[in-house]
């Protein structure tokens, strides 16, 4: 259905709207562009499986990707014509995704550089689409034929589909709860570009989150809310309703803190307790986590008990992993296994002083979390904060000391203020 009423709604509710913009390239034939000329890119020689249960065969047909650039033509074919561009013109003045300029705006804003890479990517194996990544566009289709055609192996090609830019509205995430339940409603859930992200996994991974709560509330049952610190999904949804946006929100593995724990191998220990409690685990599904969690158990105890000379040294196995003149095949042999989840554990020993650290700074955030501050109504009555701090806290009244931590100006000192507050509260209510 059209969503134009939602604009009139959320304003309806003094919720902030505001405007962004995104933008596509021109879909190009396959059969009209000259591969020859360009840089293979091929895809990975390693299987990678999306579910480890992997009973499924490998797709039979792979295909490649090139790699092409603009020129001097090109940029001043798009100079020449710049005013015609939707966004250069002020027929569309939100804000683009930071690192995904336009190709105006990577001309415009960077005149010192040549050339700009093109990744050349298939739209799928059933199309003869193909997808230019890196030019997107908003000129008028006889500038975009012209620009296409002066970048090599783009000489004779056709153009299927234009490419353009389009300004959506989004609101303030701050107006969402963490279960993406829009505040002072009742069953209305949000995710996608309309919370102020760009990009199909940040929109997919909000619809997971969305989706499971809104069937959670319609079942009336407890809401589901990742978190920071057990996945991705939980730092973008805390980013999100934390902090807001003023440009369309990508996610990156550096917006999270403790990210070694973050990995994809461990994706599965990390939510398979919530995901069995949502009813989204089968017998299958458990069986085959039950083993390789059986099977790491089983490689780790070899790498402890697998001795070896290194240097006129002892040392274990295990040792060996954290060295790095041995390489993980070295490792591998010594202790004699095939097993596929050799590697996984493998860096599990390799990083596993750097991953105790985070997680000795996971105790002391959670630690944070546990001090609430909703006994607070009014931080001008906590002694020893700044007029600034006291304003601040009070705008944004954090939940607890690690949110109050996050917030620009807090320092260690104002914490500890903070946690003596607390006590005092605390002691005050006990008498």
């Amino acid at each position: 259905k059209k969503s134009a009423g939602l604009e009139k709604y959320f304003a309806q509710q003094n919720l902030m709207v505001g405007r962004l913009k995104t933008g596509t390239p021109p879909r190009l034939a396959k059969e009209t562009v000259n591969f020859e000329v360009m840089e293979k890119q091929q895809g990975e020689e390693k299987e990678v499986f999306m579910s480890y249960l992997e009973h499924k065969n490998p797709h039979p047909r792979q295909t490649c990707c090139h790699i092409t650039k603009t020129n001097t033509k090109t940029h001043e074919i798009i100079r020449k014509n710049i005013e015609k561009s939707a966004m250069y013109s002020g027929l569309i003045s939100g804000v683009g995704p930071r690192y995904c300029p336009s190709i105006e705006d990577k001309i415009m804003r960077f005149a010192d550089k040549e050339s700009h890479q093109i990744f050349v990517e298939p739209e799928g194996l059933e199309t003869n689409w193909i997808y230019p990544n890196g030019i997107s566009t908003s000129l008028p289709p006889e500038v975009q034929q012209e620009y296409i055609r002066s970048i090599k192996g783009f000489e004779e090609a056709e153009i299927m589909q234009q490419g353009y830019a389009v300004e959506y509205d989004y609101i303030d995430p701050r107006n969402l709860n963490k279960n993406l339940r829009l505040k002072n409603t009742t069953n209305l859930f949000l995710a996608g570009q309309i919370n102020g992200t760009t990009g199909y996994e940040e929109a997919g991974a909000q619809g997971v989150v969305a989706g499971i709560n809104a069937a959670q509330h319609a079942k009336r049952e407890q809401p589901w809310v990742p978190t920071r610190q057990n996945s991705y999904m939980g730092v973008l949804v805390d980013d999100l309703t934390r902090f807001g946006v003023s440009e369309p929100y990508r996610m990156f593995t550096s917006r999270a803190e403790h990210r070694l724990l973050l990995r994809q191998d461990n994706a599965d220990a990390r939510l398979f307790t919530e995901a069995k409690n949502l009813g989204l685990i089968n017998n299958e599904r458990e069986s085959a986590f039950l083993q390789k969690q059986q099977d790491k158990k089983t490689i780790l105890t070899s790498l402890k008990q697998t001795k070896t000379k290194l240097n006129n040294e002892t040392k274990t196995a295990e040792e060996l992993c954290k060295r790095n003149d041995v390489k993980e095949n070295e490792v591998k042999e010594l202790i004699a296994t095939n097993n596929k989840r050799f590697t996984e554990v493998y860096y599990d020993v390799r990083y596993s002083g750097y991953v105790d650290k985070q997680k000795r700074e996971l105790a002391k955030m959670k630690n944070l979390e546990e001090h609430d501050l909703g006994l607070i109504f009014d931080y001008s009555e906590v002694v020893g904060l700044s007029g600034e701090l006291v304003e601040k806290l009070n705008n944004n009244k954090p939940k607890n000391l690690h949110d109050a931590s996050l917030m620009e100006g807090i320092t260690p000192a104002a914490l500890n203020v903070l946690t003596i507050h607390l006590k005092k509260i605390d002691a005050i209510r006990a008498n």
